[in-house]
């Protein structure tokens, strides 16, 4: 019953409801979840966590902005940390679930590769709102990159270079090198990599496949053409 709530709480766009039911289904379910269950769970946080990144990104833009400002400063910094507060709950939630409740369950590569992926991706969120000050702070870099680490080897020992999962894991590593270690040149070899392999069989891609594909192709040429003009 879980399932059907949750689908009907992502078509009503009830963000929260939808997160809480995926959640439960999770925390309530013995079996690893399919490739739609997979996909829910990652769009029920998604529909979230984007949301609040988006506004603390906004926010922060805003207060820098009011440096000779103080008191609407101020006051954009009260709101802003309300936002790193709940961002931070959020994610810290998925984490825990990923790492008590999901991924010990797992058994297929290619789903490992995803969640694994998930927590790199959630763990470099909370890198990203740091204010650079937090004692763990280098201990959530080094867990974002081991995470990225351990799903790009299962990535190249078990699924094919045009992967959605493989491409995409790809892209949001090498940004973690980009803008966590602030190591562009093993960014773009990253990048250029996966690209580079991919690119000689895109003819082989299932028409299923071929849309996420090519958007995460663009992104990667994307970042190759901009981080080129930084090495």
């Amino acid at each position: 019953m879980s399932l059907e709530k949750a689908a009907l709480y992502e078509k009503a766009e009830m963000h929260n409801e939808f997160v809480a039911e995926m959640r439960k289904f999770v925390q309530e379910s013995e079996s690893e979840p399919g490739d739609s269950q997979q996909k829910m769970l990652s769009n029920a946080y998604k529909s979230v966590v984007s949301k609040m990144r988006a506004s603390w990104r906004a926010v922060s833009a805003i207060e820098e902005k009011l440096a000779q400002d103080e008191p609407k400063k101020a006051l954009a910094g009260k709101y802003l940390a309300v936002i790193v507060d709940e961002l931070t709950l959020k994610c810290q939630e998925l984490l825990a679930l990923l790492e008590n409740d999901l991924i010990p369950k797992l058994s297929k590569p290619k789903a490992k590769v995803f969640f694994l992926k998930m927590k790199g991706d959630h763990l470099r969120y909370l890198v990203e709102i740091a204010s650079g000050e937090e004692e763990n702070l280098e201990e959530l870099k080094s867990k974002s990159k081991a995470a990225y680490t351990e799903a790009a080897q299962l990535a190249a020992e078990n699924l094919s270079a045009t992967d959605p999962f493989r491409l995409g894991l790809a892209l949001n590593f090498s940004v973690f090198y980009y803008e966590v270690e602030n190591s562009q040149e093993k960014a773009y070899e990253m990048a250029k990599k996966a690209f580079d392999e991919a690119m000689p069989i895109l003819d082989q891609l299932d028409d299923d496949e071929a849309d996420d594909v090519t958007t995460i192709m663009q992104l990667l040429r994307d970042n190759l053409t901009f981080w080129s003009e930084e090495i």
